[in-house]
């Protein structure tokens, strides 16, 4: 076996604090792309999928305003839920909606690419085992992930930066699993950095399922020594958020929060 390979101080931060191309173009399929960017902006993809939008019961959008209203910045709620995409919309943001599905896959295709999955992985050990990584999910978890073969679009991204939530085990769908996935493959191709954002709590996630960021940006102080201790990220790569920030991000709705938020808003109007 060759070498084992591993998935790439407490600060509190802001999201606002985080900071190529060509116009996308529409592949077969259902599928709206952005207008064209404002060059004098920087774009931002922030990806919502309907899991993460019904577990923070839609406050996940207000964060996606948030962004957008305090950094100047052009952002783009991306999801490929259209229910989910109404409640951006009303919030008066640009939605891209993208359609994640499959047409099909042949019992060739599937053992052609649980084969390849074997060959690429073969090198790859469970840290602190001599038990190969393919083991491990090239059993129903992988012919599952099938499902979303030939799903995810071909076109590029047009973005100085994606903001992805950390995907969870047991509330994750499918085609929420193949936008996040589509948008960090594709970043990480054309050399975009990548914010994961913690939506639900880091603890009830797979280590083996995060998907790899430049960045995280996580809820707690535990989230964050949760990334450390987990071997998932360095130190200088996590950040944890404002607690006004982070209540975007939580189920349920606290009257305190919202009445903070609410001064707050008019004090920047004052300000302004």
């Amino acid at each position: 076996m060759g070498k084992k390979r591993r998935a790439g101080q407490e600060r509190s931060t802001s999201l606002m604090g985080k900071n190529n191309g060509r116009a996308p173009h529409s592949p077969a399929g259902s599928f709206s792309a952005p207008r064209t960017r404002d060059a004098k902006k920087p774009r931002v993809l922030f990806a919502v999928g309907d899991a993460d939008s019904g577990y923070t019961e839609g406050k996940i959008w207000r964060l996606v305003h948030r962004l957008q209203s305090h950094s100047g910045w052009e952002v783009v709620g991306v999801t490929h839920n259209k229910e989910a995409g109404k409640e951006g919309k009303e919030l008066g943001l640009q939605v891209w909606h993208v359609e994640i599905e499959s047409p099909g896959v042949s019992v060739e295709q599937r053992l052609q690419t649980t084969d390849a999955m074997i060959r690429e992985t073969a090198d790859i050990l469970i840290p602190g085992s001599t038990l190969p990584l393919w083991k491990v999910i090239g059993l129903d978890d992988f012919l599952a992930s099938l499902h979303l073969f030939g799903a995810q679009p071909s076109t590029p991204l047009e973005a100085d930066l994606v903001i992805v939530p950390l995907m969870c085990i047991d509330n994750n769908t499918k085609s929420t699993s193949g936008l996040y996935t589509w948008l960090v493959s594709r970043a990480r191709q054309q050399g975009i950095p990548v914010l994961a954002l913690e939506v639900s709590p880091l603890g009830n996630k797979n280590t083996l399922a995060h998907l790899p960021a430049t960045h995280y940006a996580v809820k707690s102080a535990w989230a964050r020594d949760f990334l450390l201790r987990e071997g998932l990220a360095h130190p200088e790569q996590v950040s944890v958020l404002r607690g006004e920030e982070a209540y975007f991000l939580w189920a349920g709705q606290d009257d305190h929060s919202e009445a903070y938020l609410e001064k707050e808003a008019k004090a920047r109007e004052i300000q302004h």
